[in-house]
């Protein structure tokens, strides 16, 4: 049992400047798994980092670094990655305690790393792959062909005019993670750009594709990083600055969906194993997901 375990509090890193699902659910996964009240934190005085590109906050340059480590504890990293490669000229500010990563080029970043303590029972993929642990969602019926989900930035893009899908809906990434997980639940198949979005559909087992509406190659190191844990290379993308989005391409999404019921289920086993605070109710959470008993809403 760890020192965390018998706290009723934690100190966790993500961001509040905006309501984003990803963010929010970063909480509700140690609320609902391990029972304790979430005390929002900067990443220079938080306990845990876990949902998101946040590690990207813990480097600084290498002259000030060392100073700030000399006043800093450890945190530790469940599920966390980089947003994209680390300069050379920064190094980690607080030393890490690593007990999950998001994917393989976030784990090839740390190796590389001083100050960096990497779990033996290391577990790889995103936590928010556990969203369907803790949301129950079996009782929606399908409604939709097609759920569409933008990134905050993406908002009334003028893009997304170019998505003509007769039987879809937009759905709000800024909702609480309930109501979110609730109206994912009810499409076939899911068309992102918000990489949240995406992973939940992953854990609900609904088809889905990433589009985006920026330049070719922008932004796809955190989405590498993600699909790197389901042992892919590349991932497809609907870029809608090259194209249209239209009925006949809702088809194709679950023809070419590449993700794995099984390996979801493995590496949501594996985050389960090596989430950071072993206490009374993360034990039961356990149980009742080996029982296959659903986690009330």
């Amino acid at each position: 049992m760890n020192k965390l375990s018998n706290k009723q509090h934690v100190k966790l890193y993500y961001f509040t400047s905006f309501k984003n699902f990803g963010d929010l659910l970063s909480a509700s996964l140690f609320e609902r798994i391990a029972g304790v009240d979430i005390r929002c934190c900067v990443a220079k005085k938080c306990e845990i980092v876990a949902v998101g590109s946040l590690l990207q906050r813990f480097l600084a340059l290498k002259p000030f670094s060392f100073i700030r480590r000399l006043f800093s504890a450890s945190a530790i990293v469940w599920g966390s990655g980089f947003m994209n490669s680390p300069k050379t000229s920064k190094s980690l500010y607080r030393s890490l305690d690593v007990k999950a990563v998001r994917g393989l080029k976030t784990l090839e970043v740390l190796k590389k790393m001083d100050h960096v303590k990497i779990s033996e029972k290391l577990a790889i993929g995103d936590p928010g792959l556990l969203a369907s642990c803790i949301f129950d969602t079996s009782h929606i019926k399908k409604k939709y062909a097609l759920g569409i989900v933008v990134h905050y930035k993406d908002k009334n893009h003028p893009l997304l005019s170019k998505i003509n899908v007769k039987n879809s809906v937009f759905i709000d990434i800024s909702q609480e993670p309930l109501e979110f997980m609730m109206q994912l639940a009810e499409c076939e198949n899911v068309l992102a750009s918000a990489m949240h979005a995406l992973i939940a559909a992953d854990s609900l087992g609904i088809p889905n594709v990433r589009m985006t509406t920026k330049d070719v190659g922008v932004g796809d190191y955190k989405f590498n990083d993600y699909y790197s844990a389901f042992g892919l290379r590349e991932h497809r993308i609907i870029n809608l600055n090259l194209r249209d989005f239209s009925d006949g391409d809702v088809i194709d999404i679950e023809k070419n969906y590449p993700i794995n019921s099984d390996k979801v289920k493995e590496i949501q086993s594996a985050l389960i194993e090596s989430f950071p605070i072993k206490n009374k109710e993360y034990t039961e959470f356990k149980h009742s997901l080996i029982n296959g008993v659903s986690s009330p809403n």
